[in-house]
């Protein structure tokens, strides 16, 4: 152990001498370093060059990542401002389309006006005819002059094919005033058979009358009747005697059927595969007039039944008969 201490000694003790010529005639000088200090100013040196290298590369590493994450940054920000100019683009040709289907609707607004104008004219020269012929002929013709009538009640009826603010419009006007058929129904048949309370289809109730958010456009709306599901084909019942008022298509009600069952009643079953019954024809309760299909707009099989008490909707379970 005193070996080596004393070896240790004489280490430290030991000395480096470094001689220094000058190019010149001057004097050369000389100087001693310990060993032990020049090794530990290697040591420092080569700690600090390694520490300097290793921090070098962090920070290299570091502005790898900071330069991959500004690539990616600047792509997306370029694919925002492209798609910004994608998004301004196509509201400017709507701003367009809006305005031409604005100035459309104007001009045909315009044309309405104008042919309403022309039928009432036609209207004041046919009531004008009459009242001359019933003057020269001693006759009581009467005239209704009425354009609401021209424009509601002629037109609808003409058409098998209607669309939806027709049949809103078919729904509303009381044709029962002047209905001879359905006064004579009304006559003729017993009120528990023509009021209509009879289920028309066996099924679930997926949907029901009042506020409901619209399977198909997801807005909140207003459901007019309810909605029974069904098999597709499944026959459909009148709910009680009448008359048929309507049977046609109509926009999202598909092929539709009215009955008019007198004593105010109206029902309305709508989405059906076919009709079986045509306007005028007389149908006794529990008689087949339609199968449950899917026309119009529907998410899948069912009838859409609604039930007018004098122009009026009410809810169809306050009148049918589940049992």
């Amino acid at each position: 152990m005193k070996k080596y201490y004393n070896s240790f000694i004489n280490f430290m003790k030991s000395k480096y001498t470094f001689m220094i010529i000058p190019n010149s005639t001057k004097k050369s000088f000389q100087f001693a370093i310990p060993k032990f200090l020049l090794i530990l100013i290697i040591f420092i040196n080569l700690f600090y060059i390694s520490n300097t290298t290793i921090h070098n590369y962090q920070l290299n590493m570091i502005n790898k990542k900071i330069s991959a994450e500004y690539d990616t940054l600047s792509k997306n920000l370029n694919q925002r401002i492209y798609y910004s100019a994608y998004l301004k683009n196509v509201l400017d040709n709507q701003n367009v389309d809006l305005k031409t289907l604005k100035q459309e609707l104007i001009d045909e607004k315009e044309a309405y006006t104008a042919r309403l104008d022309e039928i009432s004219d036609l209207e004041e020269e046919f009531v004008y005819l009459i009242n001359e012929f019933n003057y020269n002929n001693n006759f009581d013709i009467e005239v209704a002059s009425s354009r609401a009538l021209i424009k509601g009640r002629e037109s609808v009826y003409s058409k098998k094919d209607i669309d939806q603010e027709d049949f809103i419009s078919l729904i509303k006007l009381d044709i029962e005033d002047n209905s001879e058929l359905i006064k004579e129904v009304e006559e003729k048949l017993d009120f528990l058979e023509c009021k209509p309370d009879l289920l028309p289809v066996k099924g679930r109730i997926s949907s029901n009358f009042g506020w409901r958010i619209h399977p198909v456009t997801g807005k909140h709306d207003f459901h007019d009747g309810i909605d029974i599901a069904q098999d597709y084909g499944t026959p459909i019942k009148a709910a009680g005697a009448g008359v048929v008022t309507f049977s046609g298509t109509s926009g999202t009600y598909g092929n539709v059927i009215i009955i008019s069952h007198g004593y105010g009643y109206k029902t309305v079953y709508a989405h059906n595969k076919k009709n079986f019954v045509k306007v005028g024809e007389k149908v006794n309760k529990g008689e087949v007039i339609a199968e449950i299909g899917l026309t119009g707009t529907t998410t899948g099989p069912h009838l859409h039944f609604e039930v007018h008490k004098d122009g009026e909707l009410i809810n169809p379970k306050d009148i049918l008969n589940f049992d």
